[in-house]
């Protein structure tokens, strides 16, 4: 099924809280998904046309976009998962990704996630006061000096980065600055 935006932000708000604000840490996509909302308001402009104009473009990510319906751009791998209603191995190749809206509704290739985890850990597309919020770690349990998560950015051992999933699809990106050391590693859940 195709779901939008509001419908995906209703999901989430149906949930009590976990805690009281400022009392605890949980990650959130639908703090990805509004945010989108925001910039779709703000701009006037799908959120499509917002990331062709302020990433793809500018970093050159040819083989990154934004999926239609369960439509997959020529070659592809097939996702195969067992989040399926009968937890049996499913083929999830081609459902619609629009339940992750901006929290995950891209399609990319290795080569588009390596120059864009480098961009995207390093700011080189966000002004340096930004950057700097972004890279402000959380110190809230579970959190380690380790291991945190600033804004929309995570650090593991040095490695800054993030993870991904939808089901037949997990890809990590992490980038390692004082080695210029790019990991990226996508397989099927």
């Amino acid at each position: 099924r195709v779901w939008t935006p509001r419908e995906l932000v209703e999901v989430g708000l149906k949930s009590p809280p976990d805690f009281p604000p400022g009392q605890g840490w949980h990650y959130s996509n639908t703090n990805y998904v509004l945010l989108g909302m925001i910039l779709e308001q703000v701009t006037g402009k799908k959120i499509q046309e917002s990331f062709a104009e302020k990433m793809f473009k500018p970093l050159k990510l040819t083989q990154t976009s934004w999926p239609v319906g369960g439509a997959l751009p020529n070659p592809y791998a097939h996702g195969t998962t067992m989040q399926s209603i009968d937890d049996k191995l499913s083929d999830a190749t081609h459902r619609d990704p629009s339940w992750a809206f901006t929290a995950g509704e891209l399609v990319s290739t290795m080569a588009d996630l390596r120059t864009w985890v480098v961009s995207y850990t390093t700011g080189s597309l966000v002004s340096p006061e930004m950057q700097k919020q972004r890279l402000t770690w959380m110190t809230m349990p579970p959190m380690t000096p380790e291991r945190a998560y600033g804004i929309g950015i995570g650090i593991d051992h040095g490695w800054l980065g993030h993870t991904g999933e939808l089901p037949g699809y997990n890809c990590s990106a992490y980038y390692l600055p004082e080695k210029k050391a790019v990991m990226v590693v996508m397989v099927n859940s």
